[in-house]
């Protein structure tokens, strides 16, 4: 990116607190893979990374609050911009990191807070995602208003794989992840992967909404922009990958994983029902 491109992005007056905010996630991202790659571990930026993504999103929902209202999330068009349900609805998606990487960071927690661990840890998706707009991934690509004839192939494609990715990672970069974190499985051992994991989502999240933004900006064509938010998926499998030796160790937690993806394309008091028997399972081995 040229410095003038840079000067254009986050220097105008506009919208400045989230150009600056927007700007302050870069320099930190850009910091952690630094750091990573040199093998110099700064603990804060496991969870100042994702904090400051989180406090991004709230700020885009105060700012862009004249966005169009719909289910749509605009990242699967080559035409319109993004939703206002697809940046309140990334608040969620980044708090659920921001809380991942505390966990991780902060690990055992005060007994006091074990309401809130078990709220976050198993029930995310039950109690606290109805407070949030959920977009859709058929309507999305489906929107003909939003899309060119000529790219409807290949951007309905992209927003299928994305769409397996997301159920994928909610079930084992989320609550598989946060089973071992709760019953104290995650080891030194993995530390350097947890935070490669956290820094892959960080691009799945915030970075990806940057990359919306360089293409209404005509910075990069919408094809550039899913294919560089989608370039994480290999990475992210990798990492789940490393995860094998732990998930051997502990096979029943793997397939209470399992049982829980499978759960997810079943009705809503199925999936509900079957992390009220994880919880307990999970409560019984750690007290």
């Amino acid at each position: 990116m040229s410095g003038i491109t840079v000067v254009r992005l986050f220097a105008p007056p506009k919208f400045r607190i989230h150009r600056l905010w927007g700007l302050l996630y870069l320099l930190q991202f850009a910091a952690a893979c630094a750091f990573e790659a040199t093998s110099i571990h700064p603990v804060h930026l496991v969870w100042t990374l994702p904090l400051t993504g989180f406090i991004q999103a709230i700020i885009a929902c105060l700012t862009f609050t004249s966005l169009p209202r719909r289910q749509t999330q605009g990242y699967f068009a080559d035409r319109g911009v993004m939703s206002y349900e697809f940046i309140l609805e990334n608040v969620y998606f980044s708090g659920l990191l921001l809380f991942q990487a505390l966990y991780f960071t902060f690990r055992p927690l005060p007994l006091l807070l074990l309401p809130v661990e078990i709220v976050l840890v198993f029930f995310p998706y039950h109690i606290i995602r109805p407070f949030f707009p959920k977009t859709s991934f058929r309507k999305s690509y489906g929107n003909e208003r939003e899309r060119s004839p000529e790219n409807a192939g290949i951007l309905g494609l992209m927003a299928r794989t994305t769409k397996v990715f997301y159920i994928s990672a909610k079930h084992f970069n989320g609550y598989f992840i946060n089973y071992l974190l709760f019953l104290a499985l995650i080891s030194s051992e993995q530390d350097r992967l947890m935070r490669c994991l956290f820094i892959l989502a960080g691009w799945g999240t915030t970075i990806a909404m940057f990359l919306q933004t360089l293409k209404i900006k005509k910075y990069i064509s919408s094809k550039t922009s899913l294919l560089a938010y989608m370039g994480v998926f290999p990475f992210l499998y990798l990492g789940y990958s490393m995860l094998f030796p732990v998930a051997f160790r502990h096979p029943w937690i793997s397939g209470l994983a399992a049982v829980g993806l499978a759960a997810n394309f079943g009705p809503r008091w199925v999936q509900i029902t079957w992390q009220c028997v994880v919880c307990g399972a999970c409560l019984y081995v750690r007290f």
